[in-house]
């Protein structure tokens, strides 16, 4: 049950942000780190909305329909890779919707050595999905 309560809590903070606060958190934490067309910004919070609510679901539906011992297991080995894979198949988007601002190779170097550089705000999400980790 826990993993449910969590991951609609996360798609609540990401709809409020959108629709109450007028606000894109994914922005907010991850703009330093990654350069975004708003357009972009705003389909990968679609995304992960879409897939917070996916993953309640499924965990609701095999806590009421399997084993206690398979829900458990699903818990551990199942949400993680899951999210990984939902993870990367943003790629495809963030590649689509990526801002080149500098395209020489000053410039590509520049951006290879920021790409190293994890933000206050980056850390702040690999500490949120640490703790995601550990709740589930």
């Amino acid at each position: 049950m826990k993993p449910t309560i969590v991951n609609v809590i996360f798609a609540l903070v990401l709809i409020g942000g959108k629709f109450l606060l007028n606000k894109n958190f994914l922005k907010s934490m991850l703009e330093n780190s990654i350069q975004l067309e708003e357009k972009g910004w705003e389909l990968l919070n679609q995304r992960w909305i879409i897939f917070f609510i996916f993953l309640a679901l499924l965990n609701e539906l095999v806590w009421r329909t399997q084993t206690e011992d398979f829900w458990v297991k699903f818990k551990v080995f199942g949400i993680l890779p899951i999210t990984l894979i939902f993870t990367m198949l943003q790629i495809g988007l963030i590649n689509k919707y990526k801002k080149h601002k500098n395209d020489s190779i000053s410039g590509q170097f520049h951006n290879f050595v920021r790409s190293f550089q994890i933000s206050n705000k980056t850390s702040v999400l690999i500490l949120f999905l640490l703790c995601r980790l550990a709740l589930i």
